[in-house]
């Protein structure tokens, strides 16, 4: 079983997830993505070997161009997969309000997606250590 405690403090959102089960337990700011920017659908094809790009968004407390560690950048079906190729420049405002969001390649392939799932999920960390985590809705293809 496990409990999620959204936290607000000093303008950014963070999350704590806390599990019985022995192991780590993290604090993480939660940012915004969008999974194919610039498509209604995020239409993921699981089967397929393709490049999906990622905006990560930024925010009047969160710089996606300067505050993220780009090496550290995980995305897929967990979180954990290793699939990031690269980092697109120089970055645009995708969700056009005025700040510069950074728009990062992943393999499909190595992010594992499989028939069924509902959400993609990008972890990372910032330049200073502080844990990223964020997530946005897909429809894997087929279904």
């Amino acid at each position: 079983k496990k409990i999620i405690i959204a936290v607000t403090g000093e303008e950014k959102e963070y999350k704590f997830e806390y599990s019985p089960e022995p192991g780590e337990t993290t604090l993480a700011l939660e940012i915004p993505i969008d999974i194919l920017p610039f498509v209604r659908q995020n239409l993921i094809f699981y089967k397929r070997s393709y490049l999906i790009p990622v905006a990560i968004l930024s925010s009047s407390t969160f710089d996606a161009t300067s505050e993220l560690d780009e090496p550290s950048l995980t995305f897929g079906r967990t979180g954990d997969e290793q699939s990031l190729f690269r980092c697109i420049k120089p970055s645009l405002d995708v969700n056009h309000d005025g700040l510069k969001d950074n728009i990062c390649l992943f393999r499909s392939k190595t992010a594992n997606f499989q028939k069924g799932d509902r959400e993609g999920i990008l972890k990372s960390t910032t330049k200073d250590g502080t844990y990223i985590t964020a997530s946005d809705s897909i429809i894997s293809w087929p279904k």
